[in-house]
């Protein structure tokens, strides 16, 4: 009979968390749903302010955000400042992005985001698009 029990409860468990895995609200990065300052960017939402390893850009495919033009995967952001405000309501996201450019030029350009609700806005143009959730950060290159 208790063999019996822990099977049953085993079962329970494992179709508790097979439903909480399809849970869309459940799904871990927050992303761009199209390009700001001409990049995609994704943040970890379990430990969005631990360390800049939470932060990952890539460059848009052709269907936007959802897949990409650069790799061989996205690339991990170097020293972000990630902060969170408003109880964990907002994210801020800080960094600078290492550009080629010829010397002269400035060599880095500061990228600075506010993700709040279902948008994320770059600052300071106050540009805006919508956030998208993902499972992963499998992101599939362009054909």
């Amino acid at each position: 009979m208790l063999a019996n029990l822990g099977r049953l409860l085993s079962l329970g468990v494992l179709s508790f968390f097979q439903a909480l895995a399809q849970q869309p609200s459940l799904r871990r990065y927050l992303m761009t749903e199209r390009p700001l300052n001409r990049l995609c960017i994704a943040i970890d939402t379990i430990h969005p302010a631990r360390d800049s390893a939470r932060v990952w850009w890539w460059q848009p495919g052709d269907r936007g955000c959802l897949n990409r033009s650069t790799g061989p995967s996205v690339f991990p952001v170097v020293d972000a400042q990630v902060v969170t405000h408003a109880g964990g309501r907002e994210i801020s996201v800080r960094f600078k992005l290492q550009l080629h450019a010829p010397a002269g030029e400035a060599a880095f350009e500061n990228i600075s985001l506010i993700w709040a609700g279902d948008t994320v806005r770059a600052v300071p143009s106050g540009t805006r698009v919508a956030i998208l959730r993902h499972p992963d950060l499998q992101i599939p290159p362009s054909p």
